[in-house]
């Protein structure tokens, strides 16, 4: 019936008619469809902000940790939750650099 795109750093979701199948063994067999923005109607959804953290571990002896290294991000309205940052890998080791991408409400 539908089609929903959301653009959670703009706080939108547009939501585009459709009424037909996206697939190649149904309806008309086409998986492409042009939409037309101006088709769609739009819902406001909380806006997201997306940060790049890079956390610089220094050059010293023994420097690095294996252990969980949390983020809270202050701003003008408030605070972010504790958040984890994701250990992949070697991750906060001497003399490294490690950058994360987050999404925040």
């Amino acid at each position: 019936d539908e089609l929903s795109v959301a653009v959670p750093t703009k706080g939108i979701k547009y939501i585009f008619p459709c009424k037909c199948w996206l697939a190649k063994d149904r309806g008309d067999g086409l998986t492409v469809r042009l939409l037309n923005v101006l088709d769609s109607s739009t819902i406001n959804i909380i806006r997201k902000v997306i940060f790049s953290i890079t956390v610089v571990t220094g050059d010293t002896q023994y420097a690095g940790t294996d252990t969980n290294i949390f983020l809270t991000v202050y701003g003008v309205n408030g605070s972010t939750e504790e958040m984890l940052l994701p250990k992949n890998g070697d991750r906060f080791e001497r003399d490294q650099e490690d950058t994360f991408t987050l999404e925040i409400d």
